[in-house]
């Protein structure tokens, strides 16, 4: 009995000696492989998260016992073949370099539908969509009239009449407007019998306010600029020459600032760049006078000479200028981003992504990736062109975390990742009829539109819902860490 207790213990010993080491290997991502230098590798992970889930995932051929989401793991170095699938979606495939040490992660893999569906969320015959910016409000027009204009309400999914059913202002045509960025005001030029007009309206649902502020404008601003939340402080330009406007006082302060070749606004500050190209900072009442650029400064050489420029702030300290001719200039080397062409760009602060687009192609600048090389020599950002073969881009929206672009290109609305390529990355996801305007919130994932012949606004969801959630969630505890 004694010798078979010895075997046992001899035995068990063994095991042990052999099998602890393994497995205090394998927790730390170790495997033993036989033919490799010392016979142990480090291993490597692939995460994988879709929008919408429970995908079934495929690697090299073999169906993994999870859905997604996934993670992968005790993978040995080298590349593998990735397939989801999902029954009413289309197959998302994809060869991953894995790395010992490394994850590579795919946290926002948006399946897109074998067809996409289109519903009308407002009845009528909208001709014209106008979006106040940074709000959950469109203004949707059935005719030029106010008085055949409605505010609708996209997350509450309410409407309500612009105008009151008793307003004088019923037959004023529209011709145009002003927003401001997270503002629930517009500034709307009109006409009537009398001439033009103008009308300040701040939207509310069941309580809509207008006052008329014509008298401000004896001459058609080229723009109009303010700070959400503050009618006191709105800032008109004309000509070569910027009017300060307190719409909630009734006061105006004329030719506020004189030899205006641009402007922009952050917060309770107004950046003016001077006919002379000097580029100054100043508070709303002019306080703290701060000259950026001198005229004698090399930096003022890159405006082109007495073009007008779009001067737009996202965030403090990042400066974008857009040319009358398209061009952009960023107050980051190597300043100027693009000589001309550019129809419109669209800053995600977030991430501090530019989404750049031209009629054939478009871009995105990345103002915060990450520096190569010594200070010396460090790699400045550049715009990276992720679709060059379009005819006639219109609009464009950075969408999912920025994970894809959704563009407007003539009549055809596309979807394409942002790391695809224009041959295989680029996708339908339907046709109009006609030129129509389309608008992408990422509140609610859908994207709405009205076509010019009149029709419904209509809309079609491009992010579950359920996958936005998720994506907050991600953000929230992203920023968590970065405060940490």
């Amino acid at each position: 009995m004694l010798f078979f207790r010895k075997i046992i213990f001899y035995i068990f010993t063994a095991v042990y000696i052999i099998l602890c080491p393994a497995l205090i290997l394998y927790a730390f991502g170790y495997l033993y492989t036989p033919g490799t230098v010392g016979g142990v590798v480090k291993t490597g992970l692939i995460s994988l998260s879709t929008a919408p889930d429970e995908a079934n995932v495929y690697m090299s051929g073999r169906k993994y016992s999870k859905k997604t989401p996934a993670i992968l793991r005790e993978l040995l170095p080298g590349d593998y073949d990735i397939k989801i699938k999902l029954k009413g979606y289309r197959d998302w495939e994809r060869t991953v370099s894995v790395k010992e040490e490394k994850a590579a992660v795919f946290e926002s893999i948006l399946l897109l539908p074998e067809s996409w569906e289109k519903n009308i969320s407002v009845h009528g015959k909208f001709s014209e969509m106008i979006v106040l910016p940074g709000t959950n409000l469109l203004i949707l027009s059935e005719s030029d009239k106010l008085g055949d204009h409605m505010v609708y309400d996209r997350v509450k999914e309410k409407s309500w009449p612009l105008l009151e059913a008793a307003s004088s202002l019923k037959e004023h045509k529209y011709l145009s407007s002003f927003t401001s960025d997270g503002d629930p005001s517009i500034l709307v030029h009109a006409a009537a019998e009398r001439g033009e007009t103008y009308f300040w309206f701040h939207i509310k649902e069941g309580e809509n306010t207008v006052k008329d502020v014509t008298r401000f404008f004896p001459v058609r601003p080229s723009d109009v600029k303010w700070t959400p939340g503050h009618p006191d402080y709105i800032f008109s330009l004309q000509d070569r020459y910027l009017n300060r406007l307190d719409i909630k006082a009734g006061s105006e302060y004329p030719r506020y600032i004189e030899n205006v070749k641009g402007y922009g606004i952050y917060k309770e500050e107004i950046y003016v760049l001077g006919t002379d190209d000097t580029f100054t900072k100043m508070g709303f009442d002019k306080p703290g006078e701060e000259i950026i650029v001198k005229k004698i400064d090399n930096v003022s050489s890159i405006f082109s000479g007495e073009e007008h420029y779009n001067i737009k702030i996202p965030e403090k300290d990042l400066i974008l200028f857009i040319g009358a001719g398209g061009e952009l200039l960023v107050n980051k080397l190597p300043y100027r981003f693009a000589d001309e062409g550019v129809l419109g760009i669209e800053m995600y602060s977030d991430n501090k992504k530019v989404l750049i687009w031209k009629k054939d192609r478009i871009g995105i600048l990345d103002l915060d990736e990450e520096r190569i090389g010594s200070v010396e020599l460090e790699q400045e950002p550049s715009v990276n062109w992720v679709y060059t073969k379009g005819r006639n881009i219109e609009q464009c929206f950075l969408i999912y975390d920025d994970s894809h672009v959704l563009f407007l290109d003539g009549k055809t609305l596309f979807i394409m990742p942002v790391d695809g390529d224009d041959d295989g990355g680029v996708s339908k996801v339907f046709t109009l009829k006609e030129k129509s305007y389309v608008y992408y919130s990422e509140d609610t994932g859908k994207v709405y539109f009205v076509q010019a012949s009149g029709g419904g606004l209509s809309e079609a969801e491009i992010v579950p819902k359920e996958s936005l959630i998720h994506m907050t969630i991600l953000e929230d505890q992203r920023s968590e860490v970065i405060r940490s």
